[in-house]
């Protein structure tokens, strides 16, 4: 390394504007990368420096969508470091918003991993896609509503056309219900409903539905939800033929199968009744064709 490319990373680590105006009259090549492959931009990022990253970009030579070996740029660093000021500046001088890293994942993707309501507004702003998935097949609102488990931003993410009912191998609903421990959880649960999923949707290989996940958790508000609800959910069968209640039999998973039993043998009550009930009328309305037939 010479001497000035020496002089050029450490401005940058100092964030000292002056050394780097020198290093750029010198002649300094900006997009020159460190050991781990990293430009001066992206270590502007990371820091969180919009001076540095007004003088790197005044060069015509930076490259502003410049990849580390990881096809990360430094866009997606200003989010994975929720430097939403940077973020905002990147794109403004024209940072693309949809590149992908190895793991194909977006800025968006980065944003909401950290939960920066901030840089997924800036983002959203400048046309970043909200139904892109990931290599691991994560969009960035099965981030927001599984892995942080973030309100503000499944909402935000939701009003700004992200889709809840997207087609994805464990479909977001199924997986949130088996990630719900806690009344957070079950809040988003109930957003995503009012956001026309399908209460009765099943997982297309293990045809299991919420109520089948429920019982593997054991977490009884859910369980007391998504019955109500969705009651006939109880009747339904997996691939193996195993209902709800069977599972949570399985799991140990007391409080939630008596719960499950006693909605079962209460519908089978109020279906006796209801039954008694039209048997009555139809027998006072044949009594009274009777009488009328003998008049």
């Amino acid at each position: 390394t010479s001497d000035v490319e020496f002089q050029y990373f450490e401005s940058i680590f100092q964030s000292n504007v002056n050394i780097l105006d020198y290093c750029i009259d010198r002649g300094i090549n900006t997009n020159i990368v460190d050991d781990d492959g990293l430009t001066g931009l992206h270590h502007a990022a990371i820091r969180g420096s919009v001076p540095m990253m007004t003088v790197l970009l005044a060069s015509r030579r930076t490259e502003i969508n410049k990849t580390d070996p990881q096809k990360l740029t430094a866009l997606m660093y200003a989010c994975m470091y929720r430097n939403w000021e940077c973020v905002k500046y990147l794109l403004q001088k024209g940072a693309n918003p949809n590149l992908v890293n190895d793991k194909l994942q977006t800025a968006l993707h980065m944003a909401c991993v950290q939960n920066s309501v901030r840089c997924a507004f800036e983002l959203i702003h400048k046309g970043a896609k909200l139904n892109v998935r990931d290599a691991f097949d994560n969009s960035p609102l099965s981030i927001a509503v599984t892995n942080t488990a973030s309100m503000t931003m499944s909402k935000y993410l939701l009003r700004k056309g992200a889709s809840a009912t997207s087609t994805k191998q464990f479909p977001l609903f199924l997986e949130c219900v088996l990630n719900c421990t806690d009344p957070n959880r079950l809040r988003i649960i109930q957003l995503l409903l009012d956001n026309d999923v399908d209460i009765y949707c099943l997982h297309p290989i293990s045809k299991r539905n919420c109520l089948h996940y429920v019982a593997i958790t054991g977490y009884l508000p859910a369980a007391l939800y998504l019955t109500r609800l969705g009651e006939a959910n109880l009747d339904v069968g997996d691939l193996t033929n195993r209902t709800p209640q069977d599972i949570a039999w399985d799991h140990h998973n007391w409080e939630v199968y008596n719960y499950f039993m006693r909605r079962i043998k209460s519908r089978w009550a109020r279906d006796i009744v209801e039954r008694d009930i039209l048997a009555d009328v139809y027998n006072s309305v044949d009594s009274k064709r009777h009488v009328q037939f003998n008049k």
